[in-house]
């Protein structure tokens, strides 16, 4: 009977891998894409605990068929469990796609700032200077060319 599982093992056994690993790439974002991070994450491991649902459901359905009475009822509940996960895991990796990518307050605590603002930071030998001044007795904004009291010459 564990022969013809094998198949149905291995590959619950590679999505599981491959949740594993988004876990952790995930938690190793946090710092730098802040909530988005943390949603994926925990849609990866609501697809994992998904996972080892349907590997367990899997594995000992047909011993529940041969000790219980199985019917439809037990097999729609069963089913939708397993959709729970599911749409849950996915839900909440769509959540993080289309969340804003705001760095979390730990990255800011230790002075990480996203990649846009490093670069458009000026380098520290720039030392901010004061405006240019008019000269004294000028006002500044717009200025007459043409003082009270001068005329243009007539021809």
């Amino acid at each position: 009977m564990l022969a013809q599982n094998i198949p149905f093992i291995l590959f619950e056994v590679l999505i599981m891998v491959l949740l594993v690993a988004g876990i952790i790439l995930t938690a190793r974002a946090k710092a730098e894409h802040g909530r988005a991070a943390v949603l994926g994450m925990y849609g990866c491991v609501v697809l994992l605990v998904g996972e080892v649902y349907t590997l367990v459901r899997g594995l000992w359905l047909p011993l529940f068929l041969q000790s219980f009475d199985y019917n439809v009822i037990t097999a729609l509940l069963l089913g939708l469990v397993g959709f729970v996960f599911t749409a849950g895991g996915l839900g909440l990796l769509i959540w993080a796609v289309v969340a804003r990518r705001s760095p979390s307050p730990l990255g800011q605590q230790h002075g990480q700032q996203p990649g846009w603002q490093q670069q458009a930071q000026a380098p520290p030998s720039w030392q901010p200077q004061s405006p240019p001044q008019p000269p004294p007795g000028q006002q500044p904004g717009w200025q007459n060319p043409d003082p009270p009291g001068w005329q243009n010459p007539q021809p």
